[in-house]
């Protein structure tokens, strides 16, 4: 929350540094802060390069192509970015109303535990009801395990930061176990793994298959969309705005169709997109995400007006846990098609990341998930450099732009000292 005082900051040899609460926002600060950021994440990260012996500029070069070079490198790209968005649409809702959920990663690891439950017991059916059963199933294991430390602090004022925090270990070490006990693929000898999941089980890949089903979609949305924007806006302009959008969004879709022909990206990335039009609606044009958003603002006010602290926190909690549990489904049956101890690399505590530098817009977690995909794709393309390079490189990019985020809410004043 900014603060209506200023914060003095440690003086040195007579000067000091105070931040002061801006009154105003420029309406351009907020888009040349992550600009300038970025930058300057970029000149400090060039610093272990040039210890290691590796030129930055080409290093930088390598980062690119390999994440944006070719139809096959984007499309790998977003294969990184589809359970960030998943989870970063979940860690937004949360944060919306100031519920402090840190346990995307948990949550991720039982959605991805109970989708594989289903997928295991029922190998032998077919597709269009086994994968159905396999999303609810991810999506109930996540809500369930995001249910714990929302029930927890709505009935008991418990800090769901804590809460959250320690399931992620049990959720982690539950997943270790199955995958080195009952689970384990006999085959698997020293990388401790499960049996590989059926055809049925897997999510199908983006081809020009879709074509017609997508086309026969966009026509029956497109005639709801027209009649809703008919019936419910008064304002031209906002009529011609969302029917601009909504023709955008219908040829994106067709041209990443034949775009994505033939590559790896799944059904998670439609489920994505999804799921971000379905929370943008929700958040924003339903009495729900009214009371969302009044209750981030003031639990007070809130509960003065009637509204339900208890049912809200443990609801968004499950909604916030359940989006996580899809992206631990889609990146199990879309990517992997098996458990392995560790399969994520830290999608749940990045998604922290991606739904802060979104500022909790769902269309923004979508964008933000695939530049931070680009840079998980592209970190592993320095030549010569260890694995460790890359993940510091992320580490100073994550830290300076998240710390960039002081200046729009602060002015910097240089004093004096007497």
């Amino acid at each position: 929350m900014q603060g209506t005082t200023d914060r003095a900051l440690p003086a040195w040899r007579g000067f000091s540094l105070r931040l002061e609460p801006r009154l105003e926002v420029p309406r351009w600060l907020p888009y040349a802060v992550p600009i300038l950021s970025l930058g300057i994440a970029l000149v400090l990260g060039m610093v272990p390069m040039l210890m290691q012996g590796i030129n930055p500029l080409a290093g930088y070069r390598d980062m690119v192509m390999l994440a944006f070079g070719s139809a096959y490198a984007i499309s790998e790209t977003i294969m990184k970015a589809i359970p960030l968005m998943l989870a970063g649409l979940g860690v937004a809702v949360a944060f919306r109303m100031l519920v402090w959920n840190i346990g995307a990663e948990g949550q991720l690891y039982m959605g991805a535990f109970l989708s594989c439950l289903v997928a295991y017991t029922w190998p032998d059916a077919p597709a269009w009801i086994l994968l159905p059963a396999m999303i609810a199933a991810g999506f109930l294991g996540g809500a369930l395990w995001g249910a714990i430390p929302g029930a927890l602090k709505a009935f008991l004022g418990v800090n769901e930061i804590i809460t959250s925090l320690m399931l992620n270990y049990i959720a982690i070490q539950w997943i270790n176990y199955l995958v080195v006990g009952p689970w384990q693929d006999p085959t698997s000898l020293g990388f401790p793994r499960t049996t590989r999941l059926s055809a049925s089980a897997t999510l199908p890949t983006i081809t020009t298959a879709w074509y017609l089903p997508t086309l026969a979609f966009l026509i029956v949305g497109g005639v709801v969309a027209a009649y809703w924007i008919v019936r419910r806006l008064r304002d031209r302009r906002e009529r011609l705005k969302l029917a601009l959008g909504a023709l955008l969004v219908g040829a994106l879709s067709l041209g990443a169709i034949y775009f994505l022909d033939g590559r790896r990206v799944h059904l998670g990335f439609v489920l994505s997109l999804l799921a971000a039009a379905v929370l943008a609606v929700l958040l924003g044009r339903t009495r729900w995400g009214y009371e969302v958003r009044v209750i981030g603002e003031s639990a007070r006010a809130a509960r003065y007006a009637g509204m339900s602290l208890t049912r809200n926190i443990v609801l968004v909690m499950m909604i916030s846990g359940g989006m996580a549990g899809l992206a631990g489904m889609s990146e199990i049956s879309g990517n992997l098609h098996l458990i392995k101890r560790m399969f994520s690399p830290g999608y749940g505590y990045t998604a922290i990341i991606v739904a802060w530098l979104a500022k909790l817009n769902p269309w923004g977690v979508i964008v933000v998930s695939l530049l931070l995909g680009a840079l998980y794709r592209g970190s592993d393309a320095i030549p010569g450099a260890p694995k460790a390079l890359g993940m510091m490189l992320q580490a100073v990019i994550f830290f300076v732009l998240i710390g960039g985020e002081v200046l729009i809410r602060y002015r910097i004043r240089l004093e004096r000292r007497a």
